[in-house]
């Protein structure tokens, strides 16, 4: 099969086989950029943004059907593994302030990096595309075929939104992407909790809670024997699925969260870096729900 973001990439997406032919499958690719898609139940392969099959007119199927969730759940065999942990290195580092959300739509990532510069790039390729400049903070979302965004600009706040398909086309032909103007629904700024409040991110099957956790100076101070890092002030919260498997690390502590975590189908998406089996990874990385392997460095 072919990558539905990298048509020259050969890739596979394994499926439970007992429940082959029923109904479409959210994954995460094995080969190429290692990044979520879904399956229609003809086996054709489509973005993970994508609401209908393009050949066959199938809809996307539900949280409930991440086939590594339902594998490894009530009933299943184990048939699928897992997906790896992906991790991307920013050339553009994002902005630290906290105050900013990234969208993720299967391979592409809006996301407001250093000196107010709001960008998009591939993560399976070096492709990267400029959408505006000036942003202090913003929220951005996939709604649709579009990432949509509340952007904090000097004197206000603009909603726009970008076609996903321009964003792509632009990235492969690096050509500019023009916005267009939103009424204010359906996003709104927000930020990384402080003063140990809480931020509740996502619908459905899978929410995260992120927390201002610092930890005690008794408790840092085993914190760092252990994992010989100081441990972050954000606490992650990753609440369990009840379709798919138990979660075996239910709480990150990123030593560094720079924008606001948010779910993707079968993980969280972070922009920061996270103690992860005794390493240290740094950039953009997809956490799946169950623990894998590095997918990619």
């Amino acid at each position: 099969m072919r990558c539905p973001y990298h048509p020259e990439g050969v890739v596979g997406l394994p499926v439970p086989a007992q429940s082959r032919g029923e109904a479409g499958w959210i994954g995460w690719l094995e080969g190429c950029c290692s990044l979520p898609v879904w399956r229609c139940p003809y086996g054709d392969l489509h973005p993970i943004d994508a609401q209908y099959c393009t050949y066959h007119g199938c809809e996307r199927p539900p949280p409930g059907r991440v086939a590594h969730e339902v594998a490894s759940g009530p009933g299943g065999r184990g048939d699928v593994a897992p997906p790896g942990l992906v991790q991307r290195v920013l050339e553009q580092a994002p902005t630290a302030d906290g105050k900013s959300t990234p969208a993720l739509a299967g391979n592409l990532l809006c996301y407001l990096a250093e000196g107010g510069r709001l960008l998009a790039l591939d993560l399976g390729t070096n492709a990267r595309l400029l959408l505006t400049a000036g942003v202090q903070a913003c929220t951005l979302k996939v709604r649709g075929g579009d990432v949509i965004g509340a952007l904090a600009i000097e004197g206000g706040i603009r909603y726009l939104a970008w076609d996903i398909r321009d964003v792509r086309d632009g990235l492969q032909a690096g050509t500019p992407v023009a916005p267009r103007e939103i009424a204010p629904t359906g996003v709104h700024l927000l930020g990384l909790p402080q003063e140990r409040t809480r931020l509740h991110q996502g619908t459905g099957p899978l929410r995260l809670v992120v927390e201002h956790d610092p930890l005690p100076d008794d408790v840092v101070e085993i914190y760092v024997s252990v994992h010989g890092v100081p441990p972050g002030e954000h606490l992650i919260r990753r609440n369990r699925n009840p379709l798919g498997p138990a979660v075996p690390h239910l709480e990150l502590r990123p030593q560094v969260l720079r924008q606001v975590p948010v779910p993707v189908p079968g993980g969280t998406f972070v922009l920061g870096q996270v103690r992860w089996f005794g390493r240290n990874l740094d950039g953009a990385l997809l956490i799946p729900t169950v623990a894998g392997y590095v997918a990619g460095a």
